[in-house]
């Protein structure tokens, strides 16, 4: 064969290979884009996005003009390659030619352009995307034909075109996103959407503040009782009530004592006044989901506060729009609120309260205590020494060194945790 036939032939097998770099890059770089910045990109009105975001709106389209483009290149690659090895080398050319080119397409072909288009597809879509849309645009009935003919064997094995493929995620599955994408996203907003996932496994029980500790004004004392109990504590929202929790009837904003204890007349300063400046009582079931509650504070209630009962009406405890927040981004450093989890006395040592519930202080502290049906530390240390003693005490468990620090009418009020190495734990009780 005539050298500069082979020159041609070869600068031709070259140019085929470079277009087949060319499909192989743009078909990883258009499927594995991030199609968030690219939305992103395109509200920007850049003009790479939009074609981009245009093309993939038809993906079937899409993947059917690059695996139009592909096959045709590498299939007149191999065409033209055997030919040039038989011409030159007969028979044995044919074989040479077919390994060659297989070695070349696979590396030169496909591995290298897909490596490249994983690592950078935005600058590979940047300089693609316009020469895909004209080629959809050229090979549409060509594209149309293909679409029906896919649809038509679909069909006919039984399966159905119509299947959306957009599935919504599940929790569970949101979840894993966010776990897997740790590079990408900061890790204070990940762990913020993950509260917020997390409010729909939770009750309302696992937070509220139990009835023994609410803090509020009873309508039968004298009314400078009232206005001593609100000084002293000062929160945002107390309950008032009628000779027990049980009787409430409505809220006190720390706004509306003030105008009244502070600014209004003494003599004004009565029950019955008091009364009037209340805001109404919202009861909601222990059984409700955090997330459920959270978006009836925000659209349903027009109280950022409510009573908690169980399926007798019994009023179980108080839960807050603010306790409920402190799950998504923690402890709110606002106007005084009637909860508290603890702190951390020095490395691997903290001071609890027994009313904090357990999923708080392992959140908060990144601690990871354990309890069959407890929802509060005081009721995982019930569970262990299950009958209670009269004194403080001590007791070792899943690595966590227990002891009490005080006792108030029959529950653990205040302990401190201490986390203990792997061969101190293997003594456990």
């Amino acid at each position: 064969m005539d050298n500069n036939i082979i020159i041609i032939v070869s600068v031709i097998l070259s140019l085929l290979l470079f277009l087949s770099m060319f499909f192989s890059s743009t078909e990883t770089a258009m499927f594995s884009i991030n199609r968030y910045r690219l939305k992103d990109l395109a509200r920007k009105r850049v003009t790479y996005a939009r074609v981009t975001l245009k093309m993939l709106q038809t993906p079937s389209r899409l993947l059917g003009t690059i695996l139009i483009g592909n096959n045709f290149i590498n299939i007149a690659a191999s065409a033209i390659a055997t030919r040039l090895g038989y011409e030159i080398y007969g028979d044995t050319g044919i074989l040479i030619s077919t390994i060659s080119l297989t070695v070349v397409i696979l590396l030169f072909g496909e591995i290298f352009p897909k490596t490249l288009a994983t690592q950078y597809p935005e600058k590979i879509i940047r300089m693609s995307c316009y020469v895909m849309y004209a080629l959809t645009k050229i090979l549409l009935p060509l594209l149309v034909l293909t679409d029906k003919t896919t649809a038509l064997i679909i069909k006919l094995f039984g399966s159905n075109e119509n299947i959306d493929s957009k599935k919504q995620f599940s929790v569970s599955e949101l979840k894993m996103v966010l776990h897997d994408s740790s590079t990408q996203i900061p890790t204070g907003y990940k762990e913020m959407l993950l509260s917020i996932l997390d409010l729909e496994e939770r009750d309302i029980e696992d937070i509220i503040i139990e009835t023994k500790n609410i803090i509020g004004i009873n309508l039968d004392a004298p009314i400078e009782k009232s206005r001593e109990v609100l000084l002293k504590y000062q929160f945002e929202y107390m309950p008032v009530y009628h000779r027990d929790i049980n009787g409430t009837e409505g809220f006190l904003y720390i706004k509306d004592a003030i105008n009244f204890f502070l600014l209004t007349d003494k003599k004004e300063q009565t029950i019955t006044n008091l009364k009037k400046i209340l805001k109404p009582p919202i009861f909601i079931p222990e059984t409700s989901d955090l997330f459920k509650q959270l978006t009836n504070f925000v659209s349903k209630h027009n109280t950022p506060v409510a009573m908690v009962v169980d399926e007798y009406g019994d009023v179980q405890g108080m839960i807050t729009i603010n306790l409920i927040l402190q799950q998504i981004i923690g402890h709110l450093n606002t106007i005084a609120t009637q909860s508290s989890a603890g702190y951390q006395e020095n490395e691997n040592t903290y001071i609890l309260y027994g009313k904090s519930a357990i999923h708080d202080v392992n959140k908060r502290f990144d601690l990871e205590l354990r309890a069959k049906n407890a929802k509060t530390i005081n009721g995982l240390i019930m569970e262990v020494v299950e009958t209670f003693p009269k004194g403080n005490f001590g007791f070792r468990r899943h690595g966590y060194q227990f002891e009490t620090l005080a006792i108030r009418h029959n529950a653990v009020y205040k302990l401190r945790i201490k986390k203990i190495s792997a061969t101190d734990a293997e003594s456990e009780n």
